[in-house]
């Protein structure tokens, strides 16, 4: 029996049929595993014209640019954990189950869009 290749990707879009007042298009993180695909909210937007497709980031021209390119590499490093991943079928780099990596991702997302007390 011939093993199963397990797959594991990260991309970063920005969903420029949904803009926002502003005319900013949100940015979401699509995080697959073995072809199961999860949409993470970054809570970023960007100009439509000032975002690279095919590398998943902004131009990085502006100080917002560089800071939005910044939170990206951060998210990445959150999803991933913090070092390689190998990935087992059904199963994160930590052997944590798709559904916990998304879950994991609103919890800090949520802290860090809390208000001081």
């Amino acid at each position: 029996m011939k093993a199963e290749k397990s797959t594991f990707s990260i991309l970063f879009v920005a969903q420029k049929g949904k803009l926002n007042s502003e005319l900013k298009a949100p940015i979401f993180a699509r995080v697959t595993i073995n072809g199961e695909m999860v949409h993470l909210s970054t809570r970023l937007y960007v100009e439509p014209s000032r975002w690279l497709g095919k590398e998943g980031r902004t131009i990085g021209a502006t100080k917002e640019d560089k800071l939005i390119n910044e939170t990206i590499d951060n998210f990445r490093t959150l999803i991933h954990g913090g070092k390689p991943v190998e990935v087992d079928p059904d199963k994160t780099e930590e052997g944590v189950p798709l559904k916990t990596v998304e879950h994991r991702h609103l919890k800090t997302v949520e802290s860090d869009h809390r208000k001081p007390e």
